[in-house]
C-alpha cells in the first residue's frame, strides 16, 4: 500500500474542515455570473412580454369603447322606435276603451229605462188588482 503523494493535496483542496467549498474563486464567480445572464435574459423577456400585453389592452380598450359606443346607439334607436309604438298603441287602446265604455253607458241608459218601465208597470198592475179587488172597478 503505496501512498499516493500527488492525490493528497487535491483531496485537501475539494474537502474543507468546516464544510465549504474549496474550488477556486474564478469558477464560483463564472457561476455566479452565468446566473447573473441568465436572469437578465429573463428579465428582458418578462418586460417584452409586459410591454406587449399594454399593447394588446389598449387595443382591447379601444374595442370596447367602440363596442359601447355602438352599443349605446342601439339602445337609443331602440328606445326611440318602442316609445313610438307604445305611443301608438296607448293610442289605440284609449280609442278602443272609449268606444267601449260609449257603448257600456248605451247599455246601462237601456237597462235603466226598461228597469223603471217594469217598476211602473209593476205598479200599474198591482194598482189595477187593488182596485179590482176592491170593487172600485
Amino acid at each position: 500500500m503505496t501512498k499516493d503523494v500527488a492525490a493528497e493535496p487535491r483531496q485537501r483542496l475539494a474537502r474543507s474542515p468546516r464544510g465549504g467549498d474549496t474550488r477556486p474563486m474564478e469558477a464560483r464567480v463564472a457561476k455566479v455570473e452565468a446566473g447573473i445572464e441568465y436572469l437578465q435574459r429573463e428579465v428582458a423577456e418578462v418586460k417584452a412580454d409586459v410591454r406587449e400585453l399594454r399593447g394588446e389592452t389598449r387595443e382591447l380598450r379601444g374595442e370596447m369603447r367602440v363596442f359601447r359606443d355602438e352599443i349605446h346607439k342601439e339602445i337609443s334607436l331602440l328606445r326611440t322606435e318602442f316609445r313610438g309604438e307604445l305611443h301608438n298603441e296607448i293610442g289605440v287602446l284609449r280609442q278602443e276603451l272609449h268606444t267601449g265604455l260609449q257603448g257600456g253607458r248605451d247599455f246601462a241608459l237601456r237597462l235603466f229605462l226598461l228597469t223603471w218601465a217594469s217598476l211602473i208597470a209593476t205598479a200599474v198592475g198591482l194598482a189595477g188588482m187593488m182596485a179590482r179587488g176592491f170593487h172600485w172597478l
